[in-house]
C-alpha cells in the first residue's frame, strides 16, 4: 500500500472540496460577524465564556470537517451560538445582579500581607502559585501586597500596598467581597 495516492488528493464523490467550499464560507462569516460585534464576544472572561469559545471552535471544525454539515446548517449552529453570547451579557449590562448567574465573584486571597489560607484552599490555589505572581509583577513578599485577587478567569490581580492611608474601599477592589468584608472588620471600633 503507497504512503500517498491519488485518493488523497481527489475523490470523486467523497466531498473533498467541502472543507473549501462550505469550510472558507463559513469562516469568512464568521470573522465578519466577529468584526461587527463587540470586542467582548471572544474574551475569555468566565467559565460561561471559555465554554462559548471551546464550542466555537468545536462547531466550526465539525463544519469544516464533516461533509454532511451544510453550510445552512453551520450558519444556523453558529447563529444560536451567538444568541448564547449576546443575550446573557446584555442581560448582565441591564440587569448588574443578573451577573450571578454568568459569572464567578472575584476571590481575595491575601488581605494586607496575610495569606487567607481558608480561600486558597477553598479555591485550591496553592502559595507557590501566588509567589509567582508576586514576582511576575516584580514583587518579592506577601508584606508588599494589600490584596492578591483571583479572577472569575483565573487570573491573578496584584494590588501593591497603598502608600498614603486611605479612608474608604477603593473603587476597583469594592466588588470583591472577601477584602471588602476584611476591610469593614478592621474599622469597626469595639465598644
Amino acid at each position: 500500500m503507497p504512503l500517498l495516492d491519488e485518493t488523497d488528493w481527489w475523490n470523486p464523490g467523497d466531498h473533498q472540496l467541502h472543507p473549501i467550499a462550505v469550510g472558507g464560507c463559513i469562516i469568512l462569516t464568521t470573522l465578519v460577524y466577529l468584526r461587527l460585534s463587540s470586542n467582548r464576544t471572544m474574551a475569555p472572561c468566565s467559565i460561561y465564556d471559555w465554554v462559548l469559545t471551546v464550542t466555537y471552535g468545536s462547531t466550526l471544525s465539525r463544519i469544516i470537517t464533516q461533509p454532511d454539515v451544510s453550510y445552512f446548517r453551520g450558519l444556523l449552529s453558529i447563529f444560536i451560538i451567538s444568541v448564547f453570547e449576546h443575550i446573557p451579557s446584555l442581560i448582565e449590562v441591564w440587569i448588574p445582579a443578573a451577573s450571578r448567574i454568568f459569572r464567578s465573584k472575584a476571590v481575595c486571597l491575601v488581605f494586607q500581607g496575610t495569606l487567607l489560607e481558608d480561600e486558597t484552599r477553598k479555591n485550591r490555589v496553592a502559595k507557590h502559585d501566588i509567589l509567582k505572581a508576586l514576582r511576575s509583577k516584580g514583587l518579592v513578599s506577601l508584606d508588599e501586597c494589600e490584596a492578591v485577587i483571583l479572577e472569575e478567569a483565573g487570573t491573578f490581580s496584584i494590588i501593591k500596598r497603598f502608600s498614603k492611608q486611605v479612608d474608604h474601599v477603593p473603587e476597583a477592589l469594592s466588588n470583591v467581597d472577601g477584602y471588602v468584608r476584611r476591610w469593614n472588620e478592621l474599622r469597626v471600633v469595639p465598644c
